[in-house]
C-alpha cells in the first residue's frame, strides 16, 4: 500500500511536470498571447491542491 501510494505520487508529480513544461512552452512561444482559461483553471486547481511532502 505503501509503495502504490507513492508510484501514484510520482505519476502524478511526472504528469504535472509535464503539463507545466507544456505550458511554458506555450507561453514562451507566445509572449503576447493570454493563455487559455483552461489552462488558467488547471493551474489554480494545481495550486490550490496540498503539496505533498516526501
Amino acid at each position: 500500500d505503501e509503495f502504490e501510494h507513492h508510484f501514484n505520487w510520482q505519476r502524478k508529480r511526472l504528469e504535472r511536470e509535464e503539463y507545466l513544461q507544456e505550458l511554458q512552452a506555450i507561453t514562451d512561444s507566445n509572449p503576447f498571447t493570454k493563455i487559455l482559461e483552461e489552462h488558467q483553471d488547471l493551474l489554480a486547481e494545481m495550486k490550490s491542491a496540498p503539496s505533498v511532502v516526501e
